[in-house]
């Protein structure tokens, strides 16, 4: 029973991470979409967002798969990120305290400077504003852990019936 509470818990984290992934990708694309459309006029400001949505999925990654004893590092930001964002925003990135909310406040600045008309605008501040959600869940995730009872109990059981074979 309680290997099955820990499969249940398991794959409900695993559920809602793929639908944070889905809603990730769909504003990232929405987000490229409106602004390539909202400020035609501003080529250097356009590929500035363009640079920066491309660098923030690689910048969740290693942030969500970092940390203490986590399987991603600086190096692999790095590895990652250093054919899209030029020398000084990579520094900047690799700066921050909190890189993918780092990425969210430039693409914000990014907007406001290129002044788009006020319902893109509202619209584009309400994607950042989903992929700030998007970061957040993907750290619920990180930081919740299994219920103690739940991996105590269950080693101790599938042990003892190891054991009782």
């Amino acid at each position: 029973l309680l290997l099955v509470f820990r499969t249940n818990t398991s794959f409900g984290r695993w559920a809602e991470g793929r639908r944070l992934f889905g809603r990730s990708l769909n504003r990232c694309h929405d987000i490229c979409r409106q602004g390539l459309t909202c400020f035609p006029d501003k080529p250097a400001l356009k590929a500035q967002l363009l640079r920066y949505m491309k660098a923030f999925p690689y910048t969740l990654k290693v942030h969500v798969r970092g940390g203490n004893g986590g399987c991603e590092n600086d190096e692999n930001l790095v590895e990652d990120v250093c054919k899209i964002l030029k020398p000084n925003e990579l520094q900047m990135l690799l700066d921050s305290e909190h890189r993918p909310r780092h990425l969210l406040q430039v693409m914000t600045e990014i907007i406001a400077v290129a002044d788009p008309p006020p319902a893109a605008l509202i619209s584009l501040n309400q994607h950042l504003s989903s992929l700030s959600d998007v970061v957040g869940g993907c750290e619920r995730i990180l930081r919740t852990p299994i219920p103690l009872s739940y991996t105590r109990l269950t080693a101790r059981f599938l042990t003892l019936w190891l054991l009782v074979l």
